[in-house]
């Protein structure tokens, strides 16, 4: 059984060295997820297994922005990731269905917002997971991920 609970600074020392497993290879992300952890405005949830107590095995990481293009809100999914150990297993597609709800939940103008993200073009593991979750790539992002990767646009 999996829980989904908003993230404290007490979740802080699982979240930095997930970062750094599952995004070292698109650069350095310390500074960025320490900074985004902190900043007002961005939600983050840990999802939690029962295993002889609650284990964290997985977290997401989003915001409420405006769209550059046409000003509307958009939810942004920022980070995330799950420990190796709990891969294959459904945490990350229980962490994209809370943040599903979550849009549904509290729509900005009425309405549910986008949902955006961006995933690194070679990252070919993590967008065929969005895909199945229904994303679609709408677009190159206007940067480069810290190690050179193109990223692309993906929206729901």
């Amino acid at each position: 059984m999996t829980s989904v609970r908003e993230a404290d600074l007490t979740d802080f020392p699982f979240i930095l060295p997930l970062s750094r497993d599952s995004f070292s290879p698109y650069g350095h992300y310390d500074l960025s997820i320490a900074r985004w952890f902190l900043t007002p405005g961005t939600y983050t949830f840990v999802c939690e297994k029962e295993a002889n107590g609650k284990v964290c095995c997985g977290f997401i990481m989003f915001a409420l922005m405006r769209d550059e293009q046409d000003g509307e809100t958009v939810l942004e999914i920022m980070a995330i990731a799950v420990s190796k150990e709990y891969r294959r297993q459904g945490i990350g597609s229980e962490l994209i269905k809370f943040v599903k709800q979550f849009n549904e939940d509290s729509p900005a103008g009425g309405k549910p917002m986008k949902i955006r993200l961006s995933v690194a073009e070679t990252n070919q593991v993590g967008r065929s997971f969005f895909e199945k979750c229904g994303f679609r790539v709408v677009a190159e992002a206007p940067w480069l991920y810290p190690a050179g990767q193109k990223a692309l646009r993906m929206e729901f």
